[in-house]
């Protein structure tokens, strides 16, 4: 009799584990918080991203998740889920390795810390942030305790650290399957995060980019033409004249540059 492999014992342990894991969960009725904040993914409409990583420690037991988009080198923008006022922004906050973060305070004692941002965040202490304010880029790489193109998302509740565990997000109920995973469901679909079981479905959001760009710099003023000569008049065709006194045209504006990533 040959022996059996192991890559398949492995793979029949971790489907069994899964489907227990699934089986646990699904005898637990959804809870949305009735008191949560209305949270949306992170990322714009027009993308889809991964849910990489179920209720995990974060600043607390399973107080974080993380979503990444998919695999390429391009930076992506980061959108509050919910409004609020930016709390503060730091790099490694208390030591943490949560590496470049944003603290927004939504009301009601809840919070949600964005880490793990590539570049420095577009926003400030003390600025008010609607629903989908772009809060700055995933960067390349991810900064802090982490690896690849990702963004984590910590919990908090009253100055504490609380679990995802059973709070809505764009219409899905968050999941904790074990001490560093989980997935997401809604009606009879469930969507496991990748380091859960190898691999993950890409989600789409309801999110909307909002006030993600500096205001519009004002148009410029066009020169007037100066008074013509005296000898141009009577010969408009050469009012427009280059060379001929009063007859250069207005220099062309120079354009604005591009917005910023994201915008």
């Amino acid at each position: 009799m040959q022996p059996v492999p192991r890559t398949f014992l492995a793979a029949l342990v971790l489907l069994a584990a899964a489907a227990a894991g699934a089986a646990t969960a699904s005898a637990v009725p959804a809870r949305p918080l009735a008191s949560q904040p209305p949270f949306l993914f992170p990322w714009p409409q027009e993308q889809q991203w991964y849910f990489s990583t179920g209720p995990h420690y974060g600043t607390g037991p399973d107080s974080g998740i993380d979503f990444s988009p998919p695999y390429s080198y391009s930076s992506r923008p980061v959108l509050a889920m919910a409004g609020g006022t930016v709390k503060w922004v730091q790099y490694n906050p208390a030591g943490t390795g949560l590496g470049w973060t944003v603290a927004i305070d939504h009301g009601g004692g809840w919070e949600t810390w964005y880490s793990h941002f590539g570049l420095p965040p577009a926003v400030a202490a003390g600025q008010r942030v609607p629903q989908g304010q772009y809060l700055g880029d995933t960067g390349t790489v991810c900064s802090g305790n982490c690896f690849g193109i990702t963004i984590h998302v910590d919990l908090r509740k009253d100055g504490a650290p609380v679990s995802w565990d059973g709070v809505a997000v764009d219409g899905w109920t968050v999941r904790r399957a074990g001490p560093h995973g989980g997935y997401l469901e809604r009606g009879g679909s469930v969507v496991w995060d990748a380091d859960y079981i190898g691999y993950s479905t890409p989600l789409a959001s309801s999110n909307v980019l909002r006030h993600g760009c500096p205001p519009a710099p004002p148009a410029p003023t066009p020169t007037p033409l100066p008074t013509p000569h005296p000898l141009s008049q009577g010969a408009p065709f050469r009012v427009h004249q280059a060379g001929v006194a009063g007859g250069n045209p207005p220099p062309t504006p120079t354009p604005p540059p591009p917005p910023p990533h994201g915008c």
